[in-house]
């Protein structure tokens, strides 16, 4: 850490375990791959490191983070309907996948009058 901006050690400690499941996502590694080294450290975490969940949590987001990165370079991350229209309380309602910011998800969308569309958070 060179310039720490967290308050304690375990939170720059889970900063770590974030950064290392990016590097490995965007060095074409698989999660299984990035949490291998999960099954080397504490269950119960210690003074200075966090429990072995927090850290797999953490090197997870990580992967997902440094993959969908990736994608996007690649141009692989597209906005698309993922489902045909939905009736929901009289409202037309699709499923989209998107790109935001760092991360793809699912959303749903309906449309609302004069064929405005409105994105669910």
């Amino acid at each position: 850490h060179i310039y720490p901006t967290t308050t304690t050690q375990h939170e720059e400690e889970l900063e770590a375990d974030r950064f290392s499941g990016s590097v490995i996502a965007r060095l074409g590694g698989t999660l299984e791959q990035a949490l291998a080294i999960t099954r080397l450290l504490s269950v119960d975490g210690s003074s200075s490191h966090p429990p072995r969940a927090e850290r797999a949590v953490a090197i997870e987001d990580g992967w997902r983070h440094g993959r969908a990165m990736m994608r996007r370079e690649a141009g692989l991350c597209r906005n698309e309907w993922l489902s045909g229209p939905i009736d929901l309380d009289g409202h037309r309602c699709r499923i989209v996948h998107t790109c935001r910011g760092d991360s793809e998800t699912a959303r749903l969308a309906c449309e609302e009058t004069g064929g405005r569309w409105i994105w669910t958070p």
